[in-house]
């Protein structure tokens, strides 16, 4: 069942903490923040259930984030109490903060993979609003998946999850269109359910072209490690300002 992005996200709000083993990747999401040295006014575009937010306010940074899915915004907020930490949400597309927040940043980040689901006319009007929402030495870190690497036809698996109740499958229909999956499988009633989601497979050379273009200098990684990216290995494609 094909559905539109939000309604795709509010559905997938009811099982994404346990899809992504949500505690363990706090762990793993502060280790790797912490070595970015980031402080001050972090904005977190497409927040979902709030993992990166809560990793920069465990970091000591002020947290702006936005989400478009009102489900996942509010399972955000949850997340944050529990871990005790202050953070505005905002339930809004990412590419119209800048209209409804006057305020500047010190760190933006999008990780996940946020910007894929942005039409080109969305992703546009994002970057060129990002100027509006920076100070002055402003770290951006950016994270895309490295769609390089997926074949050029079938299915391409993400990951699964598995245990006694549910299996969750992610995985990209590739052809014409690259269409972003994700399968339900109750083993306790021996039901099942597949949502669906077109998504927008933007590379390198896109982002190279439009940070030239609003003057916001930047490297690439294979990943937020900052390992090195390989075009057809990296399985992430991570911008960083300089």
């Amino acid at each position: 069942m094909q559905v539109d992005n939000s309604d795709f996200f509010n559905d997938v709000s009811v099982f994404y903490d346990e899809m992504i083993n949500f505690e363990k990747s706090i762990e793993r999401r502060i280790s790797v923040l912490s070595e970015f040295n980031l402080s001050g006014n972090a904005l977190d575009l497409g927040c979902g259930t709030g993992l990166d937010s809560i990793s920069l306010a465990k970091l000591g940074c002020n947290v702006t984030a936005c989400d478009q899915s009102a489900e996942m915004i509010s399972k955000a907020k949850l997340n944050a109490i529990k871990h005790n930490v202050n953070i505005n949400f905002i339930e809004s597309p990412v590419q119209n903060i800048s209209q409804i927040m006057d305020k500047k940043f010190d760190v933006i980040v999008s990780l996940g993979n946020t910007l894929a689901n942005l039409t080109p006319e969305q992703i546009s009007a994002l970057l060129k609003s990002l100027p509006d929402t920076m100070n002055e030495k402003c770290r951006i870190i950016f994270q895309i998946v490295n769609f390089s690497i997926l074949p050029e036809s079938g299915e391409y698996l993400l990951n699964k999850f598995e245990n006694e109740k549910r299996i969750i499958k992610r995985f990209y229909t590739i052809g014409s269109r690259i269409y972003f999956n994700i399968e339900f499988i109750d083993k306790i009633n021996n039901q099942s359910k597949t949502i669906t989601t077109e998504i927008f497979p933007y590379g390198k050379e896109f982002f190279r072209k439009n940070f030239e273009e609003i003057g916001i200098k930047i490297k690439f990684f294979g990943g937020i490690d900052l390992s090195d990216y390989e075009l057809k290995k990296s399985k992430d494609l991570v911008i960083v300002s300089v």
